[in-house]
């Protein structure tokens, strides 16, 4: 089922505007014969025989659940965001973890025209990656959308319907996708969380969220109703003395947090990609 969008485009809250009114839930007379919605129930023998949770990326991104990666500008969110992308796309190791291979849904707001490069990096970066797999299963979308309008909630929707199955959803950043919103809403934050559920819910894809922190610097900016939604929280942090990127685990909600990563930024072709600290050749460093 595509959802309607409006020939017009104009703001508005996903609550009224969202569905056509001939798909809006009916409810029915619970005294009524005929039958009704109803939510599937579970027992606990139920409960106990669900599937474990399972990984996209062993102990780092969790299937079917939403992450958000956060840091301050600079900290390299965005390279890693891309690493995880190729790695899925590819089936390859990231960084030692396990993938589940599958296609990748990228959003990215900004830097679309260096994001070729990247990719070049990260290729030239891990020559064994099948190449036929990232062009197949690396999809862009050149924006952000914006999810608390009716019309980009619903062309993202419908984008993915057309794709098929994705495994992965990546929305760089949060803050473009929150355009004409607050981020210090809960209610703004939780309608853009939603629509990212829609789409786990449609394919059973991840989504991985790109955030700034707050000016603190220890937590993700706006709303506290984003860390409450997450099923994992990864934060970045650099240090541009050292050269050294440090990724760190501050909610697994389903395992237990992994261990503070340290990778740096090395040159490859035109850009640069991840690679761990203690693996660095002698090449250029960003």
């Amino acid at each position: 089922m595509r959802l309607h969008m409006t020939e017009e485009r104009k703001p508005s809250r996903l609550v009224e505007e969202y569905w056509d009114a001939t798909e809006r839930p009916q409810i029915l007379d619970p005294m009524a014969d005929e039958d009704r919605p109803r939510f599937r129930t579970l027992t606990v023998e139920d409960l106990a025989s669900l599937p474990e949770p399972e990984w996209l990326v062993d102990n780092i991104v969790p299937a079917a659940a939403m992450t958000t990666l956060f840091g301050a500008p600079g900290a390299a969110k965005s390279f890693l965001a891309l690493d995880i992308a190729c790695s899925v796309a590819t089936g390859s190791v990231f960084h030692g973890s396990e993938t589940k291979p599958g296609k990748v849904l990228y959003c990215l707001g900004e830097g679309i025209r260096s994001l070729r490069y990247r990719i070049e990096s990260w290729r030239l970066a891990h020559p064994a990656a099948d190449v036929e797999l990232l062009n197949k299963n690396l999809i862009v979308i050149a924006k952000t959308p914006h999810l608390l309008e009716a019309y980009d909630s619903s062309a993202l929707l419908n984008t993915v319907a057309d794709i098929g199955k994705v495994s992965l959803l990546i929305i760089d950043t949060l803050a473009r996708a929150l355009v004409g919103g607050d981020e210090n809403s809960a209610q703004d934050v939780g309608l853009a969380i939603n629509v990212c559920d829609r789409v786990r819910d449609q394919t059973g894809a991840a989504t991985l969220l790109v955030h700034h922190t707050s000016a603190e610097g220890s937590k993700t900016r706006g709303s506290t109703a984003l860390p409450g939604a997450s099923d994992a929280m990864l934060k970045m942090t650099k240090d541009d003395v050292q050269h050294v990127i440090t990724l760190t685990c501050t909610k697994m909600k389903d395992g237990e947090p992994f261990k503070p990563q340290f990778y740096t930024l090395q040159q490859y072709g035109h850009s640069a990609a991840l690679v761990p600290k203690e693996l660095v050749g002698g090449g250029e460093r960003f």
